[in-house]
Parts: structure tokens; sequence; C-alpha cells
């Protein structure tokens, strides 16, 4: 008896503290309905935060954050129409020589990276879009170390995209 009820106030406890996620400002549920292809090609993105770890190295970044591990600050990627792009990591700028949906939600893109000589798949899964934010877990292999990263964009304005 003492472990039904136990198991009865676990659920509850369970299905009363799940909510729907809405939007602060208004009250109402995020929008979810945008043309992911034309905001992620309508400007380049930044990294607003991300959390990596490549090979067996943790790396943290907050945008005006303390306590950084990394440095992201220059950083952004861009994605045009015509399915190539740009991937600046600070110090170069490398061609994405192409980009495409890899299945019909829109939720995973994978770009090939022109670095030093060789291309690097990159794959986003999980794709988030909203008009002002990218949000995505991320994945690749670059000189024998895998990568695997949660992040989170936002819009790089101006004619200096950092």
């Amino acid at each position: 008896m003492k472990k039904q009820l136990t198991i009865l106030l676990s659920l509850t406890v369970l299905i009363f503290s799940c909510k729907k996620e809405v939007n602060s400002s208004t009250d109402q549920p995020e929008q979810t309905s945008v043309d992911v292809r034309a905001v992620l090609t309508k400007q380049p993105w930044k990294l607003k935060e991300i959390r990596a770890l490549l090979g067996n190295t943790l790396s943290y970044y907050l945008r005006n954050g303390q306590g950084n591990t990394a440095n992201f600050d220059k950083e952004y990627i861009s994605f045009k129409t015509d399915n190539t792009g740009t991937y600046f990591n600070g110090d170069s700028a490398y061609k994405i020589t192409s980009w495409n949906f890899k299945d019909a939600a829109l939720s995973v893109v994978v770009y090939n990276v022109a670095y030093r000589g060789d291309t690097i798949p990159v794959t986003w899964e999980h794709l988030k879009v909203t008009n002002d934010s990218l949000n995505y877990s991320e994945f690749f292999t670059r000189n024998g170390q895998t990568a695997l990263s949660v992040a989170t964009r936002i819009p790089s304005t101006g004619t200096n995209p950092q």
C-alpha cells in the first residue's frame, strides 16, 4: 500500500509539474510556422552560447559571459540561398561548399566546410528556428577528433557580422 501511494504521488507531481512552454512576453505558445530556409539564409548567425566536447576537451562560451573556456566573439556562419556559405572561426573564413536539409521537417542540416585542404561534413540536428535564434545539436570529426556540441545562435547584423 505504501509503495502504491508513493507511485501515485510521484505520478501526480509529474503530471502537474509539466506545462506547455509559452513565450513569457506574450503568454502565447511559441511561433512554429517560420520559413526555415528564408530565416537561415537571411543573415549571418553568431554564437550566443555553446557547450562543446572536442575529443576529450570540454568548452563553454556565453556571449558577454564570464568564465568562458573558449572565445567565439568573432565567429559566425552564413548560409546562402544557392546552398553555399561561409564559416568564419574568428581568424579565417572557410567556404561552405554545400548545405542541405536532410529531412522533411527541416530539423537536420548537413553542410560541408572546405577546411585546410579537406572537406569536413558538419551535421546540425534537432534544429529549432525562430526569426531571432537557431538552436541545435552539432557533430563533426576534424583531425581525427569528434566534436559534439549544443548551441544557440543569434542574428549577426551590420556590415561586420561580428
